[in-house]
């Protein structure tokens, strides 16, 4: 009998002990699964502020960086290093993107260098740095030259055809208009569409007697009726309107069905 409650006991401690073993590993499971949620909410957070971080007034460029870095430090294993350049680029203002940019910064590690540059850069021209800095500053704005004068040629590549050169302001000048300015031995559309004043007179024709250099108000021959090519009266007087005027009136009928009356008979 000892023997047989000996072991019930045994038996009973053992699945006691596996018991609270299982509810220790569960509780284990919920308190790491909260603490995964409370970190990915922290980093979360993170993320939104470093991605929303703005440039404050009278900051240098190296302070915004090593703030930028604080920020994103508990990100690291998250953020790739190329994810970070990219956001560090497009938060920062023009001026230092504009030199992130001639300066090739690809990695974070260049991007802290060309901030420190740029700060060392801009204290220069109060003349609050040491000669070491100035030697190194000068060393890398000689590196830099070659790559700011492409950029510069880029830029002003499509640009250098529209500047006038030194002999052409005057004549633009005299071709200035409502139009806009033409260069020498162009010719506006205006030019073509209709003759200048010096020609207009030697095209007129008299419609009265085809020639002459008049128009058919001061024709010496006289005048020609358009309607009927007879002599000695002008359309308006034209006795062959009148008459069918008065045909159509008194037949109370349109005047274009008498013309064409008239025609067919």
């Amino acid at each position: 009998m000892q023997d047989t409650l000996s072991g019930n006991q045994t038996a009973l401690r053992s699945t006691i002990r596996a018991d609270e073993d299982g509810i220790l590993l569960e509780q284990q499971a919920q308190f790491i699964k909260k603490q995964q949620q409370q970190i990915h909410f922290l980093q979360e957070a993170l993320r939104f502020e470093l991605d929303r971080i703005q440039w404050d007034q009278g900051e240098t460029p190296d302070t915004f960086c090593q703030r930028f870095e604080f920020l994103g430090a508990p990100l690291q294993n998250i953020i790739s290093e190329d994810e970070r350049v990219h956001m560090f680029k497009i938060r920062c203002p023009n001026f230092l993107r504009r030199f992130l940019v001639e300066s090739e910064a690809k990695t974070w590690a260049d991007v802290k260098k060309a901030c420190e540059l740029k700060t060392d850069m801009n204290l220069q021209k109060f003349d609050h740095v040491s000669s070491s800095t100035q030697s190194r500053i000068q060393h890398a704005q000689k590196l830099l030259q070659p790559r700011q004068r492409q950029v510069i040629r880029a830029r002003s590549h499509d640009w250098s055809l529209l500047r006038p050169q030194p002999g052409q302001n005057r004549i633009a000048k005299q071709h200035q208009g409502t139009g806009g300015v033409r260069r020498e031995g162009q010719q506006s559309h205006r030019d073509l569409a209709r003759p200048n004043e010096s020609t207009k007179h030697d095209k007129i024709i008299c419609n009265n007697c085809k020639v002459g250099d008049h128009k058919a108000v001061d024709c010496p021959e006289p005048q020609v009726c358009y309607r009927c090519n007879q002599e000695g009266h002008r359309k308006r007087e034209c006795p062959f309107i009148k008459t069918l005027s008065t045909v159509s009136s008194s037949a109370n009928i349109p005047m274009s069905r008498q013309k064409v009356a008239m025609v067919i008979d």
